[in-house]
């Protein structure tokens, strides 16, 4: 038999021209009459009514109808809103309906749909209930449509409450149990998504599950999924709802098995490229993690757990994962637990985690311990840092063994740790830190610590003021114990902390405002109290002039003179008391401000001196002159310091009175006014009131000196001429030609009273000598002598004994 191999080429190539033809021309033609039959046959597929409004024939993909902008509803037990929104539908037609008269759907396609999955409390998942009704619809025809999702989304609802989850582009084909009681089967393609973010997705889902229903139920599930190698990172924002910031790509398979509400979770999750070269170590490697839990879908919680490798070398961490509300709004907690892991990656995780820690800090060493988190609280547990180094900013790196630092809350508590700083020295360290309120506490005991190394770490944390006193100084050693306690941060008030303890301190350098020299502390104690501090039994150098100190200072407003100081010192001239006070006088002015009489400011430290206290030196030499114990009560008030009641010894007479100073001028201004009583001469005693004034007390003394006075005496010998009593006044200016003037002159010798003056000129040729004349009614009197040394004799007279 010849086969006509043209005319099967022929009917071949016209069949297909008719099927395409058909396929242009069949969903041009209105198949209005069949939209009855139609969802006549939806209704019964789903179980609900579904309107249609303009049908159309189709040839492909199946031969069947078309329907476009279909609204699905749901049942109204889950709310108004439709169980689905359909951009197309197209309904293959089951070749047997040809025959029977009564229109049969073999296959659902739904192409660019939104369906929406419900959940109630009281009634569960509305998807469910329909895969339920399907299966229903098996057993009671005998066959179900197969159903296909294409380009479309699946949304999430709790009540009336949005899921911010959704997946996209979601591929889905649906095959109905192929015998009554048989598992609806399906398989998927489809891309998790948030709302808030991106509508692309994270990442790509694959996989197929089985659902058979269980009585009373909503069903078991068998799903297989697997995640295409996607970025850590996308991951992360889809489970947070924000980026943190770790590297990498991860790819996982995983199954779920069981009823809806206790679903068995097993899988292994491969991570690569991960790009830190610290995060736990991973760097360089391909590492998987097996992990198992448990999936309550009604509940929406999720409990996962890893595993250890049985042959692989195990990771050093082990991870603990559970989610509440899942759908809705997704709460994540986890716990780990850490084998020597890298400090830094414990360190950067716990940063992306939400926790405040202060980006200068660096830590190495292996962490060993377990933490948790939870979105709605911080980190919380405990961890061992073994051979740690820690640097703060510019302080450190501070060594150790072993430190145990545990977190709960917004706080992070560190143990007593012993640690070695750079310089070599030892120190045990322990603290509080609360993240969110700023609160602070932390203690520090050392038996040698360099001042340096102190100072270094206090300013590398953040709003802690230095140690009251040790601020102005910069290098020495101490040793004791060091306390610091800030308070929560009040919105009203600016964060404010305070420092207690008690420190020794040795050779310690401090820069004293107004002090042309560096002070230095060689011994003492330092004792410091909330408001107040005290500097106790110290000893030091002042350029080369020692002292002895007592100081005290309290942070009170209220209080006139903060310091208050007791100051001892062995022996010191005039010349070192205005070289200390020297930075205090105004720079000399120029012509011009002298002209303009502009004025000058008295410097700002200056200004805000205010202290009190006694001074006390055992010897104070002023010129040619030595007073012994000298002591008084001093006032510092700004540019004024006084001295109120001053005592002093002049070899055995006896000096009191009030010293004012002035300061903040161009010149020092000494003032005293007091009594000089006893003085022992010529076998008789002077007594002298005296209101002085001088520009220094540096030597020569006496050019600088002016001032006024009255002396008295009694007994005075001069060989032959005795004076029973004097009396006189003084008038002394060392820049007057005649720098001495003695007037209101009084003698008694012998029975009878004279009357006279006296002065001495400033000329150095005439040897500072002081010339007095007495007249009486009987007899004239003239003495002759000098100030320094105080010695006189009668110039009819033998030569008196000086004093």
């Amino acid at each position: 038999m010849t086969i006509r191999w043209g005319r099967i080429v022929l009917t071949c190539f016209g069949t297909a021209v008719l099927v395409g033809v058909a396929g242009l021309v069949a969903p041009e033609l209105n198949a209005g009459r069949m939209r009855a039959p139609l969802e006549a046959a939806l209704r019964e597929t789903l179980g609900r009514p579904v309107e249609v409004r303009e049908v159309r024939y189709q040839v492909f993909p199946k031969p069947g109808l078309s329907a476009t902008d279909l609204v699905i509803p749901d049942e109204p037990a889950f709310g108004l809103e439709p169980l689905a929104y359909v951009g197309e539908m197209q309904a293959g037609i089951s070749f047997t309906s040809l025959f029977t008269g009564r229109l049969r759907i073999s296959t659902v396609r739904l192409v660019d749909a939104s369906v929406n999955l419900a959940r109630k409390d009281d009634l569960g998942w509305n998807f469910a209930r329909l895969l339920s009704r399907m299966a229903t619809n098996v057993k009671q025809t005998g066959s179900a449509p197969a159903v296909e999702i294409r380009e479309s989304r699946i949304n999430f609802r709790t009540g009336t409450l949005k899921s911010p989850l959704f997946l996209n582009a979601v591929d889905l084909d649906i095959d109905p149990p192929d015998a009554t009681g048989g598992s609806l089967q399906w398989r998927y393609e489809a891309s998790p998504a948030r709302t808030d973010r991106a509508e692309e997705g994270f990442g790509r889902f694959t996989g197929s599950g089985k659902w058979r229903a269980a009585g009373g139920g909503d069903g078991t599930l068998a799903v297989e999924l697997e995640l295409d190698r996607s970025p850590i990172a996308e991951f992360l924002t889809l489970l947070t709802g924000h980026d943190l910031g770790v590297q990498g790509r991860f790819s996982t398979r995983t199954t779920l098995d069981g009823p809806l509400n206790n679903m068995t979770v097993k899988g292994s999750v491969e991570l690569e490229d991960v790009d830190r070269s610290t995060y736990f170590g991973l760097r360089g490697n391909q590492w998987a993690l097996a992990y198992e839990g448990t999936l309550n879908l009604p509940g929406e919680t999720l409990q996962i757990a890893t595993r250890k490798p049985r042959e692989k070398a195990p990771l050093p961490l082990t991870v603990q994962l559970e989610c509440r509300r899942m759908l809705l709004d997704p709460q994540w907690s986890a716990s780990f637990a850490f084998d020597e892991i890298p400090a830094p990656a414990l360190l950067d995780f716990g940063r992306r985690l939400g926790a405040r820690l202060p980006e200068e800090l660096t830590v190495l060493g292996k962490v060993v311990g377990s933490i948790s988190y939870s979105q709605s609280k911080p980190l919380e547990g405990s961890v061992e840092l073994r051979e740690g180094r820690v640097t703060l900013g510019a302080a450190g790196p501070l060594a150790f063994e072993t430190a145990q630092v545990s977190l709960s809350g917004e706080g992070v508590s560190l143990a007593p740790v012993k640690v070695a700083t750079p310089g070599g020295r030892q120190a045990e360290i322990s603290g509080d830190w609360q993240m969110a309120s700023e609160a602070l506490n932390f203690k520090i005991d050392s038996e040698g610590l360099a001042l340096t190394e102190l100072d270094t770490a206090i300013s590398s944390l953040k709003d802690v003021a230095s140690v009251p006193l040790l601020a102005a100084c910069t290098e020495g050693d101490l040793r004791g114990s060091l306390s610091y306690e800030r308070a929560a941060q009040n919105v009203d008030q600016p964060i404010a902390g305070g420092w207690t303890g008690e420190l020794g301190l040795s050779g310690v350098h401090c820069a004293l405002d107004g002090a042309a020299q560096p002070v230095v502390l060689e011994s003492g104690t330092l004792a410091l109290k909330p408001n107040q501090w005290n500097l106790r039994k110290a000893s030091g150098l002042y350029g080369k002039q020692p002292f002895q100190l007592e100081l005290t200072h309290t942070g009170l407003l209220s209080a006139r003179r903060p310091y208050k100081f007791k100051l001892n010192i062995d022996s010191i001239g005039g010349a070192e008391i205005d070289q200390f006070l020297r930075p205090a006088l105004l720079t000399r002015r120029g012509f011009i401000d002298r002209t303009l009489r502009r004025a000058q400011l008295v410097p700002a430290w200056l200004r805000a001196r205010h202290a009190e206290g006694d001074l006390h030196i055992t010897s104070l030499k002023l010129g040619e002159e030595t007073l012994s114990n000298f002591a008084g009560r001093a006032y510092w008030d700004g540019a004024a310091l006084e001295l109120p009641d001053i005592s002093a010894r002049w070899d055995e007479a006896a000096v009191s009175g009030r010293i004012r100073l002035s300061l903040g001028g161009e010149r020092f201004d000494y003032r005293m006014k007091g009594h000089v009583d006893g003085v022992e001469w010529k076998q008789g005693t002077l007594d002298f009131e005296l209101d002085a004034r001088t520009t220094s007390l540096a030597a020569p003394f006496s050019p600088n000196l002016r001032g006024t006075g009255q002396f008295a005496a009694r007994s005075i010998d001069f060989g032959e001429d005795t004076l029973k009593q004097v009396s006189g006044c003084l008038d002394f200016d060392g820049q007057r030609a005649q720098r001495l003037k003695i007037g209101c002159l009084e003698a008694q010798h012998g029975g009878e009273w004279m009357q006279g003056q006296g002065w001495a000129a400033s000329d150095p040729k005439a040897d500072q000598r002081v010339v007095v004349d007495l007249t009486g009614a009987h007899r004239a009197l003239r003495l002759t002598g000098t100030l320094q040394p105080l010695q006189f004799e009668s110039a009819t007279g033998d030569s008196s004994r000086t004093r």
